[in-house]
C-alpha cells in the first residue's frame, strides 16, 4: 500500500489519493478539484487535507509546508546514515 492522503470537503471525506496521484480505497477522483490532486502528487504523505471555505492560497501553503517537512525528514535520515 502506498502512502496516501484523505481529502475532505466540508467535513466529509470525498477521496483518498495515493502519493503518485492515483486513487486509493476505490476513490472517485472526479470529485476532487484537479488542482488539489495536482498539488498532492508526490508532495504529501499520510495526512488529511481539509477543504472547507478555505482560500486556495492557504491550502497551497499547507502543501508546501508538508513538502518542506518531508524533505527535512529525508535529509535528516540521509545525514544520520552517513554517520
Amino acid at each position: 500500500m502506498q502512502k496516501h492522503s484523505h481529502i475532505q470537503l466540508k467535513g466529509h471525506e470525498i477521496a483518498v489519493v495515493n502519493q503518485d496521484g492515483t486513487p486509493s480505497h476505490g476513490s472517485d477522483l472526479s470529485k476532487v478539484p484537479s488542482w488539489v490532486v495536482d498539488r498532492a502528487k508526490g508532495a504529501i504523505t499520510e495526512s488529511f487535507v481539509v477543504v472547507e471555505r478555505v482560500p486556495a492560497a492557504v491550502i497551497a501553503e499547507a502543501l508546501r509546508h508538508e513538502l518542506t517537512v518531508q524533505q527535512a525528514v529525508e535529509n535528516l535520515s540521509k545525514t544520520s546514515e552517513k554517520q
